[in-house]
Formats: structure tokens, sequence, C-alpha cells
């Protein structure tokens, strides 16, 4: 895996030019929740896709 610096100089080097400094902190709000899975899952912490299904269904009554 990338290191944490070079993951967000690239999620940040991907938005336009006349993004805001909110759409940057954002981004990076983004790639630190993503990470943050990626090691929950690593970690036998994750649910199956039929268990998410689920839940949603239950989210949505």
């Amino acid at each position: 895996m990338q290191n944490v610096k070079k993951l967000c100089m690239n999620a940040i080097k991907k938005l336009p030019d006349s993004c805001s400094l909110d759409d940057i902190l954002e981004t990076l709000w983004v790639q630190k929740k993503i990470l943050i899975g990626q090691k929950q899952i690593k970690a036998g912490k994750g649910i199956s896709h039929v268990e998410a299904k689920k839940r949603l269904a239950r989210w949505l009554k």
C-alpha cells in the first residue's frame, strides 16, 4: 500500500485547479475513511455483502 502522504497527494492532484479548501478537506476526509475501512476489513471486522443488504433494508423501512 502507498504511504498516506502519497495517497493524499494523488487525491488532491485529481481535483480541478478551481477547487476550494473545503473540496480538498472533503477529499482527504473521504480518503481517511477509506483507509480506516480497509484496515477494519484486514482485521476481520467487516460484514458480508448479504449482511450489508439486510441492514440497509432495515434502515430503509
